[in-house]
């Protein structure tokens, strides 16, 4: 099941699998997700075919960008609604940190322009139904991001993470006060 999965064959070092090392990975990962043992085929899949090589193939990155004296690497993720981001970033993240890395989630989600921001988009844009509310390109605050993202990746002492409520408004959103987003001291971090 190792060997079978999409991303293995990405992997730089796919010919010197390490498989007690995955076998530790996938148990970590197990424990993680709560899933029950023994595994179904299914979840052998899922472990084994997605979470352990994603993890691999991001470690290796990482290695190489430290051969070239950088110390943060930017991983961009993505798939439909519900397609399991936010597991895998949670998966990423412990995976991480039980090798003594930093790993910090920041969601595109997060960067959406704050309410009377939207508001006012859509009231100069009324012909564009692409732009009545959050999602689309033109609804992001891309200055926000990537000043983020700079600061995530650069000696800081506390950089804060922007946190998004997509309830408020009922449910058209807001972005949440300054005091509530996400502290992350000691920058930079490893991987975002």
């Amino acid at each position: 099941a190792i060997r079978a999965g999409p991303v293995f064959a990405q992997l730089r070092e796919a010919p010197a699998l390490d498989v007690p090392r995955w076998d530790a990975l996938g148990r970590r990962v197990v424990a993680e997700l709560g899933l029950p043992t023994p595994l179904s085929d299914a979840a052998v899949a899922r472990v084994f075919g997605l979470y352990v090589p994603v993890f691999e193939w991001i470690r290796d990155e990482r290695r190489l960008l430290k051969k070239k004296k950088k110390k943060t690497l930017v991983v961009g993720l993505h798939c439909p609604q519900g397609g399991g981001k936010t597991t895998m970033c949670d998966v990423l993240v412990k995976l991480f940190e039980a090798e003594g890395a930093r790993c910090v989630v920041a969601s595109i989600d997060d960067f959406y322009l704050p309410h009377g921001e939207l508001a006012s988009l859509a009231a100069r844009h009324a012909d564009n139904p692409l732009l009545q509310g959050r999602g689309n390109p033109g609804t992001h605050d891309a200055q926000l991001m990537r000043a983020t993202l700079e600061a995530l990746a650069s000696p800081a002492p506390l950089v804060r993470v922007p946190r998004y409520d997509k309830a408020a408004h009922d449910g058209a959103g807001d972005r949440r006060p300054h005091a509530e987003w996400l502290p992350v001291e000691g920058c930079p971090v490893d991987v975002v």
